[in-house]
């Protein structure tokens, strides 16, 4: 299973087994940042988040890290992702 770990210590994406078992650091943020909207997509075996004015992409290994770019508007805006086959979705907090 996968969770963003925005704690004291570190702000991260992590892994685990159902368990809890083997616990482990996938991707660390870069900086002081919230990161929100963890999705996984199966069929690429890609995960997503959002990191302020960005979303992020990895694979499940945390490599090949992805940065795109989102326009200056929803930085800080953005709460939920959600990948399919052929879009992306993402949830809007309006002001």
């Amino acid at each position: 299973m996968f969770w963003v770990n925005n704690g004291a210590d570190i702000t991260s994406v992590q892994s685990s087994k159902l368990t809890g078992a083997d616990r482990q650091v996938i991707v660390r943020a870069s900086g002081n940042v919230l990161l929100v909207g963890l999705c996984t997509d199966v069929d690429k075996r890609r995960l997503y988040w959002s990191e302020f004015g960005s979303i992020l992409s990895s694979d499940y290994d945390g490599n090949d890290v992805r940065r795109f770019p989102l326009p200056p508007s929803f930085a800080g805006r953005l709460i939920g992702l959600s990948v399919g086959a052929v879009s992306m979705l993402m949830n809007i907090h309006h002001r």
